[in-house]
C-alpha cells in the first residue's frame, strides 16, 4: 500500500485528494485499487488533520522511526519536508 495525490477537476478548479492506495496483479496486469480518500490534501494541511493521522499510523509499524512516534516535527525537520505546523519547508543545512 502507498499514498498518492489524485488531481481532480471540477467546476473549473482542480483539487488534489490524498488516497491510500494498493497494487495488485489481474491477468498477469498489475491494477490499483484505491483503499480510501483521506480527503482534500490542502484541506488536511491546514486543519492539521494530516500530521494527526501520519503520527497516529506511526504507532503501528514495527520499523518506524522512534523519533517519527515521538515528533512528528522532527521527522519532518530531518527529512525536509513541507509541513505547514512548521510554515515553510524545513530542509536541513
Amino acid at each position: 500500500m502507498f499514498a498518492r495525490v489524485k488531481k481532480v477537476k471540477s467546476g473549473g478548479s482542480e483539487h488534489e485528494y490524498l488516497q491510500i492506495v494498493e497494487n495488485y496483479r489481474q491477468d498477469k496486469k498489475v491494477k490499483q485499487k484505491v483503499i480510501c480518500t483521506l480527503g482534500r490534501l490542502d484541506r488536511l494541511r491546514e486543519s492539521g488533520a494530516l500530521d494527526g493521522v501520519l503520527t497516529s499510523l506511526a504507532k503501528f509499524s514495527c520499523q518506524a522511526p522512534s523519533f517519527w512516534s515521538r515528533s512528528y516535527e522532527s521527522f519532518i525537520m530531518t527529512r525536509g519536508f513541507p509541513s505547514p505546523a512548521l510554515g515553510a519547508s524545513a530542509k536541513p543545512s
